[in-house]
């Protein structure tokens, strides 16, 4: 990708064809991690778990992809574009992980209706995630930790107890989520500790996100108000998105007849940009 094919908002003309490669090696990365060694094949009967984590990986995927496909399709109204794309492609990866826990003890029933369940909660997981300041465009909360958390709490629900042994299934349902509690809470400390050392070396943020994020909260203030349901709810098939190698933004004009001192300061903060009547072009991501 050239410096030349980069529009303003840093999606290139060539965008569309890197994600979806991307997304291509990582499904290609989730189930070779999957696949068994030979010695741990070779001490277990059945002897073809290769095959089964293949099979059922397949499945998953494709059953994740066919729900939010389907989901997209009656909910919006649309069959294919950029955004709908990825989407169908990342409730795929999603589908894969929901049954990560077992994917050589699940049967072909059990990845269908794991990966249904997950790719549902995916699809509107990543709506949610969509309307909220959170700024998650390859959709890893909802397609990994919602995913996850599904399948790691389905795996000793749907096992029989040949895979358990003699203990009961509660005992395995409340080990299992002690074991996320444990990993999610280090993950969490970790990354809390990360950012605050990002953040006290002043290298968390850049200059113009700073300047972005000020402008936004200002600005919002000139719009009109919306509830929060409707603020959560608000994409439907109509609603425009920027996509690479398109131009569908839009400009919203701020009258302002009285000069109040908080423009003024403003005024001081950001220069000329939000004098007299403002222009603000922005666009979906």
């Amino acid at each position: 990708m050239r410096v030349k094919d980069l529009d303003e908002r840093s999606i290139g003309v060539g965008q569309s064809g890197g994600t979806i490669t991307g997304y291509i090696l990582i499904i290609a990365g989730y189930i070779a991690l999957s696949l068994p060694t030979l010695k741990y094949e070779s001490e277990r009967a059945p002897k073809n778990f290769m095959n089964i984590v293949l099979i059922n990986n397949f499945i998953a995927l494709a059953t994740g992809v066919a729900v939010v496909s389907i989901l997209h399709l009656l909910l919006f109204r649309k069959v294919f574009s950029y955004w709908i794309v990825l989407r169908c492609i990342q409730g795929g990866i999603a589908g894969i992980i929901s049954i990560a826990a077992a994917v050589d003890a699940y049967s072909w029933i059990h990845c269908v209706a794991v990966g249904v369940v997950a790719a549902v909660c995916f699809f509107f997981v990543s709506i949610l995630i969509h309307n909220t300041a959170l700024e998650d465009y390859c959709n890893v909360t909802a397609g990994v930790m919602a995913s996850s958390t599904i399948g790691i709490m389905a795996c000793p629900i749907l096992l029989g107890s040949e895979n358990f042994g003699g203990r009961s299934k509660k005992i395995h349902v409340l080990w299992q989520f002690i074991c996320f509690l444990i990993v999610l809470s280090s993950i969490t400390v970790v990354a809390w500790l990360l950012f605050m050392l990002l953040s006290m070396c002043k290298v968390l943020r850049n200059k113009k996100e700073e300047e972005n994020h000020r402008r936004a909260l200002v600005i919002k203030k000139y719009l009109p108000k919306r509830g929060f349901m409707e603020r959560l709810f608000a994409i439907d098939s109509k609603t425009e998105h920027v996509t690479p190698g398109k131009d569908k933004l839009k400009s919203v004009r701020i009258d302002r007849t009285i000069e109040t001192d908080k423009d003024v300061e403003r005024r001081g903060t950001f220069g000329d940009s939000f004098s007299g009547e403002d222009t603000l072009s922005r666009g979906l991501s």
